[in-house]
C-alpha cells in the first residue's frame, strides 16, 4: 500500500490516492463502498441452547 500511495502521488492521481487511503485507513461513513467490501452475513441463534452461529456467504 505504501508503494501505491507513492505512485498515486507521483502520478498526481487523486482517485488512486483516495482509494489507497480508504483501503488502508478505512472508508468514511458517507463513502460508497466497493462491491468487494460488501459481504452477506447471516447470524443464527438457537434460543434453546443459547448457541450462536455466524454464516458467511
Amino acid at each position: 500500500m505504501l508503494k501505491l500511495r507513492f505512485l498515486a502521488s507521483r502520478l498526481g492521481s487523486d482517485p488512486l490516492a483516495e482509494w489507497v487511503r480508504f483501503e488502508s485507513e478505512g472508508y468514511p461513513n458517507d463513502a460508497e463502498l466497493p462491491d468487494y467490501r460488501i459481504l452477506g452475513v447471516t447470524y443464527k441463534v438457537d434460543t434453546r441452547s443459547n448457541a450462536r452461529k455466524l454464516v458467511m456467504g
